[in-house]
C-alpha cells in the first residue's frame, strides 16, 4: 500500500497526487495541504483506473485550481474494498470533488467553499453524499451537487447554500434524497431529463 500523509504541496503545475493504474492495494491520501497560486488547471488529487483497491482519501485542505479531487474509473471489486472522500477542506476549485465511473463510493462530511460545483457524481451508483457542507461565494452559474446518469445513491443531511443549483439531476438517476437543507438558491432541485 502507500500511503501519502502530511505533505504540503506549493504551485504544481498538473497534479499534487495522482494515483492511476494499480491493482489490489490499499491507498491512504490524509493530512495533506495544496495550494495552487498561478494555475487555475491544476488538479489537487487525482486517482484513475485502479481495481480491487481501498481507497481513503480524507483530513485534507486543498486551495485554488480546476479540481480538488477526481477519482475515475475506480472499482472496489474485492470483497470489504471501499472508496472513501472524507474531512476534506476545499475552496476556489472549478470542481470541488468530481467522480466518475465509480461504484459504493462514500462521499461524507466534506467542507467545500466557493468553488463552481461542490459535488459531481457523473455514472456513478450505490454510493452515499452525506452531510457534506457547500456554500458558494459567487452565486452565478454554480452548483451544489450535480448528479448525472447516476443510479442508487443516497443523498442525505447535506447543507447546500447561495448556489444557483442546489441539487441538479441530469438523466436517469433515480436515487433517494432525505434531510437535506437548501438555502439562498435559484432552484432547490432540478430534475432536467431525469
Amino acid at each position: 500500500g502507500a500511503f501519502i500523509d502530511n505533505n504540503t504541496f506549493i504551485n504544481m503545475d498538473k497534479k499534487g497526487v495522482a494515483i492511476s493504474h494499480l491493482r489490489d492495494q490499499y491507498i491512504r491520501v490524509k493530512d495533506n495541504t495544496l495550494e495552487h497560486y498561478n494555475n487555475n488547471n491544476g488538479f489537487a488529487i487525482y486517482a484513475y483506473n485502479i481495481a480491487n483497491t481501498n481507497l481513503d482519501i480524507s483530513d485534507n485542505n486543498l486551495l485554488r485550481g480546476k479540481v480538488g479531487i477526481q477519482v475515475e474509473n475506480v472499482l472496489p471489486l474485492g470483497q470489504g474494498n471501499f472508496i472513501s472522500v472524507e474531512n476534506n477542506t476545499i475552496k476556489q476549485y472549478q470542481y470541488g470533488i468530481y467522480t466518475g465511473l465509480l461504484e459504493a463510493a462514500q462521499i461524507n462530511f466534506n467542507t467545500l467553499e466557493d468553488n463552481a460545483a461542490g459535488i459531481s457524481l457523473n455514472d456513478c451508483n450505490k454510493g452515499v453524499v452525506l452531510d457534506n457542507d457547500i456554500i458558494g461565494l459567487t452565486f452565478k452559474q454554480t452548483v451544489g451537487i450535480n448528479i448525472q446518469q447516476s443510479e442508487n445513491n443516497t443523498i442525505k443531511c447535506n447543507f447546500i447554500n447561495n448556489m444557483e443549483h442546489c441539487l441538479y439531476f441530469s438523466g436517469f438517476c433515480p436515487s433517494k434524497l432525505t434531510s437535506n437543507t437548501f438555502g439562498n438558491g435559484d432552484n432547490g432541485i432540478t430534475l432536467d431529463n431525469a
